[in-house]
C-alpha cells in the first residue's frame, strides 16, 4: 500500500498552469523551467496542510472537498504566485533558462538501473558529535558517481545546520533490459585534512533494471549507511 499526498497533485497543477500562462503572456516574467517550478511546488507545500490518502475513496473524497472549498484553491493559487516570485527572484545556480528543461544524467528511452538515494551520517570518533566544513564524496565504480540531476552534489559538502548528514543520488545507468540485476560498487570518500585522516567506506548495491523513469525522492527507497566516524590526526 503506498501513502500518497493528493496535495501535491493539486499543487503542482496549480504551478504548471500558472507557468504555462506566463509563457503565454509573460505578464510576470516568472522563471517557469522544471526546476523552478518544482522549487515554488515546495514552497507552497511547506506552507499547506498535507493531505494523505491510501484509497480510490479517500481520494474521491479529498477531491470532493478541494471542489467545495473554493477559499482553498484561491490559498493556493496565492502562494503559487509568491514561491513562483521568490524562486524567480533567487534563482539558483542548477535553474536552466525557462521553458528549457534542465538535461538529467543518462536519461532517455528504454530500461535503466534506477538507484535510491544514499544518506548517512560522519561523525567525530572522540566526541561522536557530528562532523561540519567537510567533503563527502560518492564514488561508483571507481569515479565519481553521476547525480541525478544538478540539484543534487558530489561531492556533498556538510555544513552546520545538517547534523553531519549527506546525501546521494546517483543517475540511472541504461540497462540491456527489464529486470536484468547488476551489482555496483560504490564508495564513501572524505579527503584527509588537517583535522581527521582519510575515510575509506565501500558498499555493494544490487539494482534490478526497470523502464520506470521515477524522478520522484521517496524516503521510504532511502538507502541508509551506518554512521562512519572521522579519525582525528
Amino acid at each position: 500500500m503506498e501513502i500518497h499526498n493528493l496535495m501535491e497533485d493539486e499543487v503542482i497543477r496549480i504551478i504548471r498552469e500558472i507557468a504555462e500562462e506566463d509563457d503565454r503572456s509573460q505578464a510576470n516574467g516568472y522563471c517557469t523551467s522544471p526546476e523552478c517550478q518544482m522549487d515554488a511546488a515546495c514552497f507552497v507545500l511547506n506552507r499547506v496542510p498535507q493531505q494523505y490518502v491510501t484509497s480510490g475513496r479517500g481520494l474521491a473524497h479529498l477531491q470532493n472537498e478541494f471542489r467545495d472549498n473554493p477559499q482553498l484553491g484561491v490559498a493556493l493559487v496565492t502562494l503559487a504566485h509568491e514561491g513562483l516570485r521568490r524562486v524567480s527572484t533567487f534563482q539558483r545556480s542548477y535553474y536552466a533558462p525557462s521553458g528549457i528543461a534542465q538535461q538529467d544524467g543518462n536519461r532517455g528511452p528504454g530500461p535503466a538501473y534506477h538507484f535510491p538515494a544514499i544518506r548517512g551520517r560522519l561523525l567525530d570518533c572522540l566526541t561522536f558529535a557530528p562532523v561540519v566544513e567537510v567533503d563527502v564524496w560518492l564514488n561508483q565504480d571507481g569515479k565519481p558517481s553521476e547525480m541525478v540531476n544538478g540539484r543534487w552534489q558530489n561531492p556533498y559538502n556538510i555544513v552546520e545546520n545538517t547534523a553531519g548528514s549527506y546525501l546521494f543520488w546517483p543517475a540511472p545507468v541504461p540497462a540491456p533490459g527489464e529486470g536484468e540485476k547488476r551489482m555496483f560498487d560504490f564508495e564513501v570518500t572524505v579527503p584527509e585534512s588537517n583535522e581527521f585522516e582519510v575515510l575509506h567506506h565501500f558498499f555493494k548495491l544490487e539494482i534490478t533494471a526497470s523502464e520506470l523513469d521515477d524522478r520522484t525522492l521517496r524516503l521510504t527507497r532511502d538507502y541508509m549507511l551506518q554512521d562512519l566516524f572521522l579519525v582525528r590526526r
